[in-house]
């Protein structure tokens, strides 16, 4: 039985990440896990209807997930969409400093043509918060 509960967890703990889940806790047979994916989306529907503070909460535990899973490349989707809503916020500062990090991540991986789309909006963001 035992062998068979330690090939079931592998199978079920493969299926989440593979599915950009995170497996939070186990119990025997039972997982709790949270996916990014679902997370981000949620973060995104609330920006797109004005709800900005829901939205914020959503986009920083999917930030949160997607740093502990170590995708460098996610976690500077994140870090925009952040960026994105400090900007309907009106909080240029906040903008610019998730937009940066972004950027910085971004150039790391050396991912030019993301990072020229990333550059933009970051100007944007700062175009922004030279506005009186």
């Amino acid at each position: 039985m035992c062998v068979a509960l330690a090939r079931h967890n592998d199978l079920v703990r493969d299926a989440i990440e593979s599915h950009d889940g995170f497996v939070f806790k186990t119990v025997g047979d039972a997982f709790g896990a949270a996916f990014v994916r679902a997370t981000e989306d949620l973060g995104l529907r609330a920006k797109a209807q004005g709800e900005y503070e829901p939205a914020r909460a959503y986009l920083e535990e999917s930030l949160l997930l997607r740093r502990q899973l170590g995708n460098q490349f996610e976690v500077a989707a994140s870090l925009n969409n952040l960026g994105l809503v400090a900007r309907e916020q009106g909080d240029y500062k906040r903008t610019r400093a998730d937009y940066q990090e972004s950027l910085s991540i971004r150039r790391g991986l050396e991912d030019k043509a993301r990072a020229q789309g990333q550059r933009m909006t970051m100007e944007e963001g700062v175009a922004y918060a030279m506005e009186p």
